[in-house]
């Protein structure tokens, strides 16, 4: 994570289809939480159609970043596309 010159918490990553098929629908989700641990805020990413090998980059912003301390990410993957 790092701090933008407008203040923002700005997170980002990678994330790759490491399976044999191709995920229809990908969510990458970012928590912010202060310095005693409480949520900030959640920012979500989506992406559709990622083939199996490939790799998408993503870019999640919280625009109060001066109170972020930690962050969490989490991703999830949906079946192929029919």
């Amino acid at each position: 994570m790092s701090i933008d010159a407008s203040g923002n918490a700005v997170v980002k990553g990678k994330a790759k289809n490491v399976g044999s098929t191709t995920i229809g629908f990908g969510r990458i989700t970012v928590e912010f939480y202060d310095a005693s641990g409480t949520l900030l805020d959640t920012e979500t990413a989506t992406k559709s159609n990622l083939v199996a090998g490939k790799t998408w980059s993503f870019k999640l912003t919280y625009t109060e970043g001066q109170n972020v301390d930690s962050y969490e990410i989490k991703g999830e993957g949906y079946g192929p596309r029919r």
